[in-house]
């Protein structure tokens, strides 16, 4: 517990991110998913310490911030004790593991999970943020997720395909780390300086025996209803959703990179706090914590976020600087804070170059966004 306290991005509970609200504690859940007695857990300690929310991140963690320092230790414990995370500070930097939220019990999606999680320690050196998905279903539900390594399937076989590639390399499981070590081994003697695998894969020749099979499996990522409700910007009130789980017979949460909550049943009745309509605007918006919450920002986010919520095509993306962390991904609109004012990117992401510059907060809305 006497790991230090870090500025930048935040690898996991024991190693918490300083931000300009206090600290973040991030948890990584186990296959994707928490149980209901860990996510009451996790509402207590966001009340009791943190500044009342849950925040869903874009590797399907979930954060508590607003965190003070002096109380990071005495909540490490209330973690450990829960189950929700590793003992070990090093296997939990390790563990950036996202997998699909529909697998089940047994199914192949939580075996590859399994076997990775098991043998992480065989992997060489990686950067913070590199990351792994695994999704074996029957369709592909995290074809668009952060990762570096996607471990995915033909018909028969397993599939490791480096992100940026097209195809991967055919292994089964009983071979499944060998190929999952071979592949990070060399992309750690070749990246350089370069973090994440995309970037290597665009500046390097990958070799032939990393390539060949593409995945089969179609595209489907989950969308809001009933049953998969989206979280507005990726926030659950800890008491309002603690008192939804105990009212919905909700045992079990899997999560989403899109920040979505796939239930293990449908509740009889719909919170305004999660979005269960695919037509509803706010299921597009994008937006982090903005101007006193993060030392980064200029601007504020969320309130702009909501009052352009249906006035711009496809997904709004409205961040606090150009590091674009509520939504690493390309957009159809993106507005980046700079010195209190916002710069406009068009079907790009936040460090992509702006059609349009220092635009004020106020002038936002009088825009025509639509074009």
């Amino acid at each position: 517990m006497s790991a230090p306290v870090v500025k930048g991005w935040c690898p996991g509970a024991h190693n918490p991110m300083l931000s300009g609200d206090g600290l973040i504690m991030r948890v990584r859940p186990v296959h994707s998913r928490l149980d209901r007695n860990a996510l009451q857990l996790l509402c207590d300690l966001a009340e009791r310490y943190g500044n009342g929310e849950l925040q869903l991140t874009n590797r399907a963690n979930v954060q508590l911030r607003g965190i003070n320092p002096s109380d990071r230790a005495e909540i490490l414990s209330h973690l450990l004790d829960g189950g929700l995370i590793d003992d070990d500070p090093e296997t939990e930097h390790r563990r950036n593991i996202i997998v699909a939220a529909d697998s089940i019990a047994g199914d192949r999606s939580r075996h590859c999970a399994d076997i990775l999680m098991s043998n992480l320690h065989r992997l060489p050196e990686l950067p913070a943020k590199f990351g792994f998905t695994v999704d074996c279903g029957e369709v592909r539900r995290l074809a668009d997720a952060p990762a570096d390594i996607r471990i995915e399937t033909t018909h028969a076989d397993l599939i490791v395909r480096a992100d940026g590639c097209e195809t991967g390399v055919a292994t089964d499981e009983a071979h499944l780390i060998e190929t999952v070590t071979d592949l990070c081994t060399w992309f750690a003697t070749t990246r350089g300086d370069i973090g994440r695998m995309r970037r290597v894969v665009a500046t390097k020749r990958v070799p032939a025996e990393f390539l060949g099979k593409q995945p089969t499996a179609p595209t489907a990522p989950f969308r809001p209803s009933p049953a998969t409700p989206a979280a507005l910007f990726g926030v659950l009130p800890a008491s309002a959703f603690r008192v939804f789980l105990e009212t919905s017979g909700i045992n079990q949460v899997a999560f989403t990179p899109d920040r979505i909550l796939v239930l293990d049943r449908t509740p009889d009745d719909v919170t305004d706090f999660l979005i269960t309509d695919p037509t509803d605007p706010r299921a597009h918006l994008n937006a982090c914590p903005g101007l006193g919450k993060c030392a980064s920002a200029t601007v504020e986010t969320r309130a702009l976020a909501q009052r352009l919520s249906g006035h711009t095509p496809g997904i709004l993306h409205v961040s606090g600087c150009a590091k674009g962390c509520a939504h690493p991904g390309a957009a159809e609109v993106t507005l980046v804070g700079r010195d209190g004012m916002f710069d406009l990117v068009k079907s790009g992401r936040a460090w992509d170059a702006p059609v349009r510059t220092g635009i004020a907060p106020d002038a936002l809305t009088k825009l025509d966004l639509t074009t």
